[in-house]
């Protein structure tokens, strides 16, 4: 008799275990699973389902309030004209907005410029139409939200609740889902969106917090960080730079670090801004002729450059 129960029991468990895992495989569940532009973007998680309350006026004088954009979607810019991949995503945005702005998206843009002209030759030149936070680098905007890298872009429900962390991925698909929603549909998704995370973005924090653990942070931890121009310099070379290596001085900074599964870095030289993997190569213009930069090595603490035709190296340190 035990025996029958001891394998009724064993039965018992097989039928519940396969009953979860359909249930998480088949089953629809609350909040969504999102395609993340930069494993960084994880970090923003928190936000999901609740509200982004905003209250500016921006760069040409008009009020933006969470209380007027109700009832619309929004898709939040967190973006720089220092920042190469923001400038390369300014496209992608105009169109978006050009395909549903009528259909009821509004696009806000939080600016983390130092240079008010700057960033107004920028939305002048780029014919931007929607309004632009500006209050420098260290803004309360950014500080609130504790954005990290550049770009960032989430997009907002009809209800003012961020529901995704990471617009630039999926854009279409994504604003689609949130256009479709009535308003109360809104309300209750937003109610749910955080619970429903369970997979990329729950795993992504999941297996941070396993690493952290683990002390294993500085090698697959995807994470961001971000530093003043003035704290950064170009490192000695490990052995004497050739002649086309030299007087690089300032023009060549690093502006941050993603260390990742794919590691990445945004490069500053001269006015414009790179966004570079291991791989990736770098050609610029010096008084000596042109060089050619491959991106070797990223991690917590910089970047290491090798030009190519030498091989001899530029170590680009964050302090």
């Amino acid at each position: 008799m035990k025996k029958v129960v001891f394998a009724l029991s064993i039965v018992a468990t097989l039928v519940t275990a396969l009953a979860v895992v359909a249930w998480f495989k088949f089953c629809p569940k609350p909040g969504t699973d999102e395609a993340l532009t930069f494993p960084v973007d994880a970090e923003y998680v928190r936000w999901v389902g609740k509200p982004a309350d905003l209250d500016f006026v921006s760069l040409d004088g008009r009020r933006v309030t969470s209380a007027e954009l109700r009832g619309k979607v929004v898709l939040i810019d967190f973006w720089a004209t220092w920042c190469g991949p923001c400038m390369q995503s300014l496209d992608h945005l105009k169109s978006t907005y050009a395909k549903y702005n009528e259909q009821g998206l509004e696009v806000v843009a939080i600016n983390f410029d130092e240079d008010r002209a700057a960033l107004e030759a920028v939305v002048t030149s780029k014919e931007l139409p929607w309004p632009q936070y500006f209050e420098g680098r260290d803004n309360s905007v950014g500080r609130k939200f504790g954005i990290s890298h550049y770009p960032s872009a989430w997009l907002v429900d009809k209800a003012g609740n961020v529901r995704y962390i990471s617009a630039l991925a999926d854009t279409d698909k994504k604003i689609n889902e949130l256009l479709a929603e009535t308003d109360a549909q809104a309300v209750e998704a937003g109610k749910n969106a955080n619970a429903g995370y369970l997979g990329r973005i729950n795993t992504g924090v999941a297996t941070i917090r396993r690493l952290r653990t683990a002390e294993l942070v500085s090698s697959v931890t995807a994470r961001a960080r971000t530093i003043d121009d003035s704290s950064n310099s170009v490192a000695a070379a490990a052995s004497p730079a050739p002649a086309s290596l030299k007087g690089f001085g300032d023009n060549l900074k690093l502006r941050s670090v993603i260390v990742s599964s794919k590691p990445s870095a945004v490069i500053r030289y001269g006015d414009s801004s790179r966004y570079m993997s291991i791989g990736d190569t770098l050609r610029m213009q010096t008084a000596l002729g042109n060089v050619e930069l491959r991106c070797d090595r990223i991690e917590m603490t910089g970047v290491v450059l090798t030009e190519v035709q030498s091989g001899e190296q530029v170590h680009l340190k964050l302090n």
